[in-house]
């Protein structure tokens, strides 16, 4: 690793932890406020939570899979929800086994995987839109 190579790796650790302290800031802000008129403070802790979900995936500190989960367990952690309450929406068979293949394609695709299966596959089809959407009907069905 060049030394340029260092100092930017460096550079956007610190921009990174700045962006995770400023929304952990502002959610303990929202949360510390006090509530609106007819609302308690529960609903101000949940106001706070889900800003911080799409805070963290807009920053891209955190995975859309990762921020999520860790919004659902915070809603636990903080008793706005019990957790069989928070979690049962999730509870049927089908978005378990959607949990796994989303979580498993994610991996494949950041590991290189996917491409490395998906470019000989391309290759063996003409380059018409035809051959295309074969190759990729066939590679989605791998």
């Amino acid at each position: 690793m060049t030394e340029t190579e260092k100092k930017t790796a460096h550079n956007e650790r610190i921009k990174q932890a700045i962006l995770a302290v400023v929304g952990i800031a502002l959610c303990a802000g929202i949360a510390l406020m006090p509530p609106f008129p007819g609302l308690e403070q529960n609903s101000m802790l949940l106001l706070a939570i889900l800003f911080g979900i799409v805070y963290f995936m807009s920053t891209k500190l955190l995975d859309e899979f990762l921020a999520g989960s860790l919004g659902f367990i915070m809603l636990a952690f903080f008793h706005i929800t019990d957790m069989p309450t928070t979690f049962s929406g999730l509870a049927h068979p089908t978005v378990i086994l959607l949990f796994g293949a989303f979580g498993m394609g994610s991996i494949l695709a950041q590991t290189k995987v996917l491409e490395r299966i998906s470019q000989p596959i391309l290759r063996k089809f003409a380059p018409t839109y035809k051959g295309r959407v074969n190759a990729l009907t066939l590679i989605g069905t791998i």
